[in-house]
């Protein structure tokens, strides 16, 4: 190759090089849009899917017959709670519940507490326990889970000395019922 020729090879890329960066910018502008169009249509299909769920989801859902008011809770809430009736039954369940664990109370206090212009009676229970900490844990699990009207007012734990296994615990419960 002669000089004449080499000149003009180099004067050929230069201008090649020269209008190739505008070509560049555009064909990545040109990519870059599709990319972001391609990722519309895809947000658009997922936002037409959902909104075809939601319209399955609400038209088989069940309408509330009544809107919730403090009255209606109130009236919701009263009937979870037990009449006051059931009070003995309840206490008697309290009671075999300690003696499955194993820490039967030597005695139980318990006393019927009423507030005026209320629906709700308070049975207040107070049991003095003997006996593993694991029973008395036990035997809480149990009375709080078989009946959610039951609620814990205080729990005192004392043991003697590090070397024994036994616990004195004395438990302070309410029992919520409605009033008769």
């Amino acid at each position: 190759m002669d000089r004449k020729a080499l000149d003009r090879l180099w004067w050929r890329i230069r201008r090649v090089r020269r209008i190739a960066w505008p070509a560049w910018l555009a064909l990545s502008l040109v990519l870059i849009s599709a990319f972001f169009a391609c990722a519309g249509l895809r947000i658009e299909k997922e936002s037409r899917d959902l909104l075809a769920a939601d319209g399955v989801v609400r038209a088989t859902s069940p309408r509330r017959a009544t809107r919730t008011t403090p009255e209606n809770a109130l009236q919701a809430y009263y009937a979870v709670l037990p009449d006051e009736e059931e009070r003995f039954i309840l206490l008697k369940r309290v009671l075999l519940s300690a003696r499955e664990q194993g820490i039967f109370p030597p005695q139980a206090d318990y006393r019927l507490e009423g507030e005026a212009m209320t629906k709700v009676g308070r049975y207040r229970l107070s049991l003095a326990l003997y006996g593993r900490f694991s029973d008395v844990q036990d035997f809480l699990v149990d009375v709080l889970n078989e009946n959610r009207s039951i609620a814990v007012d205080s729990i005192s734990v004392r043991r003697e000395s590090p070397e024994k296994a036994e616990v004195e615990v004395r438990l302070q419960f309410s029992i919520l019922m409605t009033k008769s």
